[in-house]
Protein backbone atom coordinates (compact mmCIF):
# COMPACT_ATOMS: atom_id res chain seq x y z
CA UNK A 1 0.00 0.00 0.00
CA UNK A 2 1.31 3.61 -0.92
CA UNK A 3 1.66 6.51 1.11
CA UNK A 4 -1.02 8.20 -0.89
CA UNK A 5 -3.75 5.56 -0.72
CA UNK A 6 -2.55 4.97 3.42
CA UNK A 7 -3.07 8.52 3.75
CA UNK A 8 -6.85 8.34 1.77
CA UNK A 9 -7.70 4.98 3.73
CA UNK A 10 -7.23 6.98 7.08
CA UNK A 11 -8.58 10.43 6.41
CA UNK A 12 -12.17 8.10 5.13
CA UNK A 13 -11.98 6.10 8.50
CA UNK A 14 -11.71 9.67 9.98
CA UNK A 15 -14.22 11.55 8.40
CA UNK A 16 -16.78 8.38 8.29
CA UNK A 17 -16.45 8.12 12.12
CA UNK A 18 -16.90 11.80 12.76
CA UNK A 19 -19.97 11.95 10.39
CA UNK A 20 -21.53 8.72 12.22
CA UNK A 21 -21.03 10.76 15.65
CA UNK A 22 -22.34 13.74 14.16
CA UNK A 23 -26.01 11.72 13.36
CA UNK A 24 -25.72 9.52 16.17
CA UNK A 25 -25.21 12.78 18.36
CA UNK A 26 -28.37 14.46 16.16
CA UNK A 27 -30.69 11.65 16.96
CA UNK A 28 -30.20 11.62 20.66
CA UNK A 29 -30.51 15.19 20.95
CA UNK A 30 -33.81 14.67 19.01
CA UNK A 31 -34.97 12.12 21.33
CA UNK A 32 -34.33 14.45 24.36
CA UNK A 33 -35.95 17.07 22.87
CA UNK A 34 -39.76 15.77 23.03
CA UNK A 35 -42.28 17.58 24.31
CA UNK A 36 -44.37 15.71 26.96
CA UNK A 37 -47.75 15.88 27.46
CA UNK A 38 -48.97 18.34 30.46
CA UNK A 39 -51.87 19.64 29.48
CA UNK A 40 -54.80 17.75 31.34
CA UNK A 41 -57.48 19.48 28.87
CA UNK A 42 -55.21 16.79 25.83
CA UNK A 43 -55.28 13.75 27.67
CA UNK A 44 -59.02 14.05 28.54
CA UNK A 45 -59.38 14.60 24.87
CA UNK A 46 -57.40 11.80 23.97
CA UNK A 47 -59.06 9.42 26.67
CA UNK A 48 -61.95 10.16 25.40
CA UNK A 49 -61.25 9.58 21.41
CA UNK A 50 -59.67 6.11 22.71
CA UNK A 51 -62.77 4.77 24.74
CA UNK A 52 -64.27 1.89 23.51
CA UNK A 53 -61.58 1.01 20.33
CA UNK A 54 -59.77 -1.54 19.18
CA UNK A 55 -56.27 -2.30 17.84
CA UNK A 56 -54.59 -5.14 16.82
CA UNK A 57 -51.14 -5.46 15.85
CA UNK A 58 -48.83 -8.03 14.09
CA UNK A 59 -46.40 -10.96 15.27
CA UNK A 60 -43.18 -9.11 15.84
CA UNK A 61 -44.60 -6.30 18.12
CA UNK A 62 -46.53 -9.41 20.18
CA UNK A 63 -43.27 -11.38 20.67
CA UNK A 64 -41.24 -8.04 21.41
CA UNK A 65 -43.68 -7.37 24.22
CA UNK A 66 -44.12 -11.09 25.53
CA UNK A 67 -40.01 -11.34 25.98
CA UNK A 68 -40.25 -7.76 27.09
CA UNK A 69 -43.10 -7.94 29.88
CA UNK A 70 -42.74 -11.63 30.46
CA UNK A 71 -46.31 -12.47 29.52
CA UNK A 72 -48.38 -13.55 26.81
CA UNK A 73 -50.04 -10.82 24.68
CA UNK A 74 -53.10 -11.45 21.78
CA UNK A 75 -53.01 -9.90 19.13
CA UNK A 76 -55.83 -7.43 19.89
CA UNK A 77 -55.71 -4.44 22.52
CA UNK A 78 -59.01 -3.24 23.90
CA UNK A 79 -58.79 0.07 25.50
CA UNK A 80 -61.60 1.53 27.60
CA UNK A 81 -61.66 4.65 29.87
CA UNK A 82 -61.46 4.21 33.06
CA UNK A 83 -61.33 8.26 34.29
CA UNK A 84 -61.00 11.63 32.42
CA UNK A 85 -57.24 11.01 32.71
CA UNK A 86 -56.70 7.06 32.80
CA UNK A 87 -57.48 4.46 30.29
CA UNK A 88 -57.30 0.41 30.53
CA UNK A 89 -55.46 -1.29 28.34
CA UNK A 90 -56.87 -4.59 28.04
CA UNK A 91 -54.91 -7.46 26.20
CA UNK A 92 -57.04 -10.63 26.28
CA UNK A 93 -57.20 -11.89 29.92
CA UNK A 94 -55.37 -8.70 31.57
CA UNK A 95 -55.88 -5.14 32.22
CA UNK A 96 -53.50 -2.46 33.08
CA UNK A 97 -54.37 1.12 33.80
CA UNK A 98 -53.18 4.11 31.85
CA UNK A 99 -52.61 7.67 32.78
CA UNK A 100 -50.09 10.46 33.27
CA UNK A 101 -47.22 9.28 34.79
CA UNK A 102 -44.31 11.95 35.55
CA UNK A 103 -46.20 14.10 32.12
CA UNK A 104 -45.97 11.41 30.02
CA UNK A 105 -48.84 8.96 29.47
CA UNK A 106 -47.90 5.23 30.67
CA UNK A 107 -48.34 2.45 33.03
CA UNK A 108 -46.31 -0.77 34.57
CA UNK A 109 -46.95 -4.22 33.03
CA UNK A 110 -45.05 -6.76 35.83
CA UNK A 111 -43.08 -4.07 37.24
CA UNK A 112 -41.78 -2.37 33.83
CA UNK A 113 -42.85 1.14 32.87
CA UNK A 114 -43.81 1.76 29.89
CA UNK A 115 -44.96 4.67 27.88
CA UNK A 116 -47.70 5.66 25.38
CA UNK A 117 -47.57 7.52 22.07
CA UNK A 118 -50.51 7.57 19.79
CA UNK A 119 -50.00 8.95 16.22
CA UNK A 120 -52.21 10.01 13.22
CA UNK A 121 -50.74 9.92 9.61
CA UNK A 122 -50.46 13.12 8.12
CA UNK A 123 -53.69 12.82 5.68
CA UNK A 124 -55.63 11.92 9.09
CA UNK A 125 -56.82 8.56 7.53
CA UNK A 126 -54.46 6.21 10.24
CA UNK A 127 -54.13 5.94 13.47
CA UNK A 128 -51.83 4.22 15.93
CA UNK A 129 -51.15 3.21 19.55
CA UNK A 130 -47.20 2.62 20.46
CA UNK A 131 -46.31 1.20 23.55
CA UNK A 132 -42.71 2.01 24.30
CA UNK A 133 -40.27 0.63 26.74
CA UNK A 134 -36.46 1.21 26.17
CA UNK A 135 -35.62 0.26 23.03
CA UNK A 136 -38.55 -2.29 22.72
CA UNK A 137 -41.69 -0.48 20.60
CA UNK A 138 -45.03 -1.96 19.48
CA UNK A 139 -47.47 -0.84 17.90
CA UNK A 140 -51.13 -1.36 17.23
CA UNK A 141 -53.17 -0.10 14.09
Amino acid sequence: MSLSTRTKLIAAIIISAFLTFLIAFAFIYLSEAGAALTDPEDIREIVIALDGTEWETDSSSRNALSSLFLTEFPRTLQIDRAGDESMYFTFGDFSVVVSVIDDVLGGIINGFPFSVSISRSHTGEGEAVSILCGETIAVYY
